[in-house]
């Protein structure tokens, strides 16, 4: 559980095809991983550390990305997650 002075987790998408995902514990540390990124069709394809995650793509808008994330590797039952547009700090 995060204490409210803490940053809230977090995934930053950059228009180079980079991203990287925050993560934060109970003491504000963070715990930040590098992926890259690239859509191929209805999918969004992550690959860090030698791994690659197929997510896939249901809407993208201006505002907000809503992607099917494995429940498990090589699950075909997906958890649907909506990430929305904030403004870099």
């Amino acid at each position: 559980k995060h204490k409210p002075d803490c940053e809230k987790d977090h995934t930053r998408f950059e228009a180079d095809m980079t991203g990287t995902d925050f993560r934060y514990k109970a003491d504000c540390q963070t715990n930040e991983r590098s992926f890259s990124w690239k859509l191929e069709g209805d999918y969004l394809i992550l690959t860090s550390g030698g791994q690659t995650m197929e997510w896939h793509l249901r809407s993208l808008t201006d505002a907000s990305m809503t992607v099917g994330i494995p429940m498990r590797p090589g699950s075909e039952n997906r958890m649907y997650v909506v990430y929305n547009k904030q403004e870099k700090k």
